[in-house]
């Protein structure tokens, strides 16, 4: 088969919005004054997502065939359209999906009005990559690894660990590759589309 008739691998995707911005400024400086303290307190391991990655998912599509991701821009054109300016207060550290079974640092963000209809829009344009949980507004700021003892600790984020509640201006929607290596995934930016 020739090489331009080859079949076209499917890619892998999701719709998202890259933290800028001062928020960014505020994950960086806490990441880094604020790491080894949360190491040292647990049992666990934590892998911390590079600040390249940070990012709020609005909708995660999977693998999806290569000739369809003109359809899903062609989407999202219209989604983005009349959108008014998106503004997410992100409030606290919190480890999900609870403290008992931590798979992930996140950094939570309330949930409004504007926000929740914008990720309703996309769904429902969408549709057949809808997901059965709900959108929930945040950054993962780290995955953990199971302890090296075998340990199962109830996790709390503690006082010390505080980061100050940051409003963070959502200036975009991208369409993103998401390629899993080795080393951890890496996201390619396909398209994105300015929000106001």
């Amino acid at each position: 088969m020739p090489e331009d008739t080859q079949p076209q691998k499917p890619v892998r995707l999701f719709i998202g919005s890259p933290l800028e911005g001062p928020a960014f400024d505020t994950l960086s400086a806490y990441c880094t004054a604020k790491r080894h303290l949360i190491e040292g307190q647990s049992n666990l391991r934590f892998s911390w997502v590079p600040p390249e990655n940070w990012h709020m998912t609005w909708l995660f599509l999977g693998s999806v065939p290569a000739k369809q991701v003109s359809e899903i821009e062609l989407a999202l054109d219209e989604v983005t359209t009349g959108n008014r300016r998106l503004m997410l207060q992100l409030e606290k550290l919190a480890f999900w999906p609870n403290q008992r079974k931590a798979r992930l640092l996140v950094w939570e963000g309330a949930l409004h009005m504007h926000l929740e209809r914008l990720a309703s829009r996309i769904v429902r344009t969408l549709p057949q990559y809808r997901e059965d949980k709900p959108f929930f507004p945040h950054i993962t700021v780290a995955r953990l690894k199971p302890p090296n003892n075998g340990g199962k600790p109830y996790l709390k984020v503690p006082p010390e660990w505080l980061i100050l509640p940051e409003t963070w201006h959502i200036q975009s929607l991208n369409l993103y590759k998401s390629t899993l290596t080795p080393q951890g995934a890496v996201y390619q930016s396909l398209k994105a589309w300015p929000l106001p």
